[in-house]
């Protein structure tokens, strides 16, 4: 019976096609604006949900003196970070400024982002290797990881483990490793990974930023655990060195004075979920989403959705005039309103799921 119907239905649509085109064009239009803004969203909000563990993945940040607010640490930040019994696991990593530019046989490179990373970063972060081993890939000086597009890009090929990059400043890089395509991505996402063995720990660096300090928390540990050690290592080990006598031409201050000042140094950990959706601190590694850009997106998407709906019932309505003789004629060969419904409600469905599909293709 239902076949029936929307047969009729078909036909009396391909009898005067002008209203249903119309209405199909707007439904499916609206949809597929909605779909479009709907991948966006869900592309923005998947940072970093390709690693292991993300949950107890952080970013320890500090508020170094009057610059306030940076994405930088010290670089004393993961001899300390080692020593907290709650720490699974941390790397350090930095970058290059400016474009990385590499000769490959006779031939020039230009790389985008290359970042320099310690051996532990690919224990922290699972990127998968198409080719060479992760646990000892980033192990002793001058190796470099190419991503499969970059390895793709200079040697046509992904076996490259052996081939050298030549940079005019740093020397020749040893291919140790070619990284899989992340199905989503991250703020860490690279072309091309450096190995970095990091200075040894230094009182006087305590006086100096640079680079980024990931940690990893064991199964247990919170973010209130690691904020808490962090205080506890700034009054302990920060505080002596900086300010126990005082910045030149200032009265010695308590740590408890200090630690409200402007020149007060103080080390906090944020998710690594929140560094691309919500953080736009100073040095950051590269350019974050942005929240309020999200917010309006969403509302627009809303918004189309709901206006093509209600375009779409007005039109219905305006061709419910042209049905009135086929209902009747219905109705006096004995058909009940609940079967009329179902039909209405049928090719309702039949209509929205075709122009979803066509709202999909384009």
């Amino acid at each position: 019976m239902m076949s029936q119907y929307l047969k009729t239905s078909v036909r009396l649509a391909l009898k005067k096609p002008l209203l249903p085109v119309l209405n199909l064009l707007g439904l499916s239009l609206g949809i597929g604006c909605f779909m479009v803004i709907s991948l966006y969203l869900y592309q923005e909000h998947s940072y970093e949900k390709d690693f292991k563990d993300y949950e107890r993945i952080y970013r320890v940040e500090e508020n170094f003196l009057s610059m306030g607010q940076l994405a930088w640490t010290s670089g004393n930040m993961p001899y300390q970070l080692a020593e907290m019994p709650f720490v699974e696991n941390q790397t350090r990593v930095g970058g290059f400024s400016g474009e990385f530019k590499v000769k490959v046989a006779e031939r020039d490179f230009s790389l985008k982002t290359v970042l320099r990373a310690d051996s532990s970063f690919l224990k922290l972060f699972n990127y998968e290797l198409l080719q060479g081993n992760a646990q000892n890939a980033l192990n002793g000086p001058n190796k470099i990881i190419l991503s499969e597009a970059t390895a793709l890009k200079m040697f046509g090929r992904t076996d490259v483990i052996g081939e050298t990059l030549s940079h005019p400043d740093f020397g020749a890089f040893q291919v140790t490793g070619v990284s899989q395509k992340s199905v989503l991505k991250s703020h860490l996402d690279f072309d091309a990974l450096a190995s970095a063995p990091w200075d040894k720990y230094s009182a006087g660096a305590w006086f100096g930023i640079g680079g980024y300090s990931y940690v990893k928390l064991k199964q247990g540990s919170n973010l209130e655990n690691l904020n808490e050690a962090l205080d506890r290592m700034t009054e302990e080990v920060v505080y002596p060195v900086i300010y126990a006598n005082g910045l030149k031409g200032d009265d010695p201050l308590s740590y408890q004075e200090w630690s409200q000042s402007a020149n007060k140094v103080t080390f906090y950990a944020k998710p690594i979920r929140d560094v691309y959706l919500n953080s736009h601190l100073q040095f950051e590694l590269g350019p974050n989403g942005d929240r309020q850009t999200r917010l309006t997106l969403t509302i627009v998407g809303v918004f189309i959705l709901v206006v093509a709906g209600i375009n779409f019932m007005n039109l219905t309505t305006a061709r419910s005039s042209l049905r009135v003789k086929e209902i009747g004629v219905k109705k006096v060969l004995g058909a009940r309103k609940a079967a009329l419904v179902r039909q209405v409600l049928l090719e309702s469905l039949v209509f929205t799921v075709l122009a979803a599909l066509i709202g999909a293709a384009s």
